[in-house]
């Protein structure tokens, strides 16, 4: 949706209006009262400056190349090749090779029951091992 300037511009100072009557009801002085009122008016003209210029779009907005910042994962070696975080990989070396190669397959973006049917267990052999 595009930017409504005057929509923005009318609430902004309703906003405006409001908070200078509760600085005056608290006695702030009146220059203090004006340089609030400059300072958020160059704010809001920074933020309408980048909303008039943001196009977002979905081919924009979702980044729809292909990225190869991270290796792809096709076997147990690879799985634990990328682990940074020490504990995780402690925790993994212990598992056996069958929930590591669910974890791989469902990295992968297998299905669960596409997983029981290449490994030849059951749905809920899967469940259990990933719960514990």
């Amino acid at each position: 949706m595009k930017y409504n300037y005057s929509r923005e511009k009318i609430k902004w100072e309703n906003e405006k209006i409001l908070e200078e009557k509760l600085l005056k009801d608290n006695n702030i002085d009146q220059t203090i009262i004006k340089k609030l009122r400059d300072y958020d008016w160059i704010d809001f003209n920074k933020e309408r400056s980048f909303r008039t210029h943001q196009n977002i779009t979905k081919d924009v907005f979702f980044n729809l190349t292909e990225t190869n910042d991270k290796k792809e994962i096709n076997s147990i070696n690879d799985l634990m090749d990328e682990i940074e975080n020490e504990n995780l990989y402690k925790i993994l070396s212990k598992e056996d090779d069958v929930t590591l190669k669910i974890l791989v397959y469902k990295i992968q973006g297998y299905s669960t029951k596409e997983i029981a049917n290449i490994l030849g267990i059951t749905i809920d052999n899967i469940y259990y091992r990933i719960k514990n």
